[in-house]
């Protein structure tokens, strides 16, 4: 297991042993202010590299490629793919996976607004030529038959390797076979999680105009409510509102941040997923097949093909039952401020915490 702190180091975990190396130390090129730091790591399944996603100290989100020999300590260069300025230091989101589907890196990138940057009212997550609130197919080299480009500087340019657009701060996401399952952070009102099928590429999840499956203007109650999207143009559609209202993918699951009274969520977390078993063409055995990621899938295991999630700040896990669409909320104590879910073994989850705590977590029926 490969362990991301914030403060810019990297380790390598033998989870039997407890035994633990460091394999990259940027604690001198990274920034932690607000949500900076190192972010996300994943290796190519096909090349020796792996894709580093961190905060640089001028605050740009950058996405910096590693090519190594034999093992991720011998690097042979180093390439940054993508950077940008983020001046408000929130909402970077900054996820990396690698795609089986594609053959290359996925990558999740913020609205890079605040609570109080008007975020209901920016149009950047709607518009087609900047990388902002969306989920991009970061090419890396030349490896796969789709023409999909990489992100052009040219802000006039239309994207065309935009996977998913219209997110807040999609935080984390993972992959399984042809569809993406993405954990995007609301405002003040409802979390999401969204599932993306590849064959309704791009997809659109409505933010700003929509969050959970409320309009802003209903939150807002205001009927002359209106983001301007200079990019829009549409031979079906008359107005962007018309195309949005058409187009728009609800989530799957959304949740309210006011649970009870006893109860105040924040922020959906979700995990990363790596999935072991494509390469054995299959995805069900008797056998544990998934180590890792939030979508379990383990026989033996009450939780087979759930979703495990968390929030922020409630001290709860969630699991969601994808074959009979089911939510289950688990409360569990000592976990605010979790950063990550990821499966461990048949009903055990890891945790990871802003207090730098990785739990194990037992799940109970």
């Amino acid at each position: 297991y490969y362990i991301v702190l914030k403060r810019g180091e990297i380790y390598q975990l033998d989870i039997e042993t407890g035994d633990k190396s460091k394999i990259i130390d940027y604690s001198d090129k990274v920034s932690i202010l607000g949500e900076g730091g190192m972010l996300s790591i994943a290796f190519s399944n096909l090349t020796e590299d792996f894709l580093l996603s961190y905060v640089d100290k001028s605050g740009n989100l950058t996405f910096e490629l590693n090519k190594y020999s034999t093992n991720p300590t011998d690097i042979i260069s180093k390439e940054i793919l993508l950077s940008m300025k983020n001046a408000s230091r929130v909402h970077f989101a900054g996820n990396v996976i690698w795609s089986e589907y594609f053959n290359d890196y996925i990558v999740g990138v913020g609205d890079f607004k605040g609570n109080s940057d008007s975020p209901r009212l920016n149009p950047d997550p709607q518009d087609l030529s900047n990388p902002l609130g969306k989920i991009l197919l970061l090419r890396s080299t030349v490896r796969y038959s789709e023409d999909i480009p990489i992100v052009s500087d040219e802000e006039s340019e239309q994207l065309s390797n935009i996977l998913a657009l219209g997110l807040r701060n999609p935080w984390k996401f993972f992959e399984v076979n042809d569809s993406l399952y993405i954990f995007d952070v609301g405002l003040y009102d409802f979390e999401e999680l969204n599932v993306l099928k590849y064959e309704n590429l791009p997809g659109n999840f409505g933010w700003p105009y929509f969050e959970g499956i409320k309009r802003s203007k209903d939150i807002l109650e205001d009927t002359e409510y209106k983001i301007d999207i200079n990019t829009f143009s549409s031979d079906k559609y008359a107005s962007f509102e018309e195309y949005i209202e058409q187009e728009v993918l609800l989530p799957t699951v959304f949740y309210d941040h006011n649970a009870s009274e006893a109860t105040s969520r924040f922020a959906i977390i979700g995990g990363v997923l790596e999935n072991v078993t494509n390469n054995l063409g299959c995805l069900a055995t008797d056998s544990v097949l998934e180590i890792g990621g939030d979508l379990i899938f383990d026989n033996s295991s009450t939780f087979n093909l759930s979703i495990v999630f968390s929030d922020f700040l409630s001290n709860e896990l969630f699991l969601f039952d994808l074959i009979n669409n089911q939510l289950t909320i688990m409360p569990v104590n000592s976990i605010e401020g979790a950063t990550s879910v990821k499966h461990f073994e048949k009903d055990k989850v890891f945790l990871t915490t802003t207090s730098g705590f990785l739990h194990i977590i037992e799940l109970k029926n």
